[in-house]
């Protein structure tokens, strides 16, 4: 029953077209924002948080259309209706911005790409790799500046 009504779905709802969007991935504190931050310079680059000044991944939207919190979100999720929203999501925040590049930095991510490749079958993926050491000192080291109260 619900394929049948994907494959009505499918006819009606053409989700929008977002050409080569790219994501990054890696974890915590292993230089994904100074990644971010760089390309974010590019004049065609949009992201969500631009409206607002601030920067902001998209990771409350994924959760909330497919209905998760945190874990494997496989590619068998994606229905119609569901890359619709995503893409059309994006979309809107890329034709309020004047951009024509997608950005997203989502490093919670990094186990649901197959169904972000679902969504965007073009993405481009950068993933970041830092030796796992330096990535463990850089946390110890922003949990003792926030515990501290100052600034890291």
């Amino acid at each position: 029953m619900l394929k049948a009504i994907d494959r009505v779905l499918s006819l009606v709802l053409k989700p929008p077209f977002i050409e080569k969007p790219i994501f990054i991935w890696g974890a915590p504190r292993s230089g994904t924002t100074l990644l971010y931050e760089q390309l974010l310079k590019h004049d065609d680059v949009g992201y969500l948080g631009l409206d607002k000044g601030t920067l902001s991944e998209g990771t409350g939207f994924w959760w909330e259309t497919f209905k998760m919190c945190r874990g494997t979100m496989d590619a068998s999720m994606a229905n119609t209706y569901r890359i619709w929203k995503i893409r059309k999501k994006y979309k809107e925040m890329l034709d309020r911005q004047g951009k024509t590049r997608l950005l997203d930095k989502i490093p919670f991510m990094i186990l649901w790409i197959p169904l972000v490749n679902e969504v965007f079958p073009d993405a481009r993926h950068i993933h970041i790799i830092r030796d796992g050491r330096a990535v463990v000192n850089s946390v110890l080291y922003k949990v003792r500046s926030v515990l501290s109260g100052k600034p890291c």
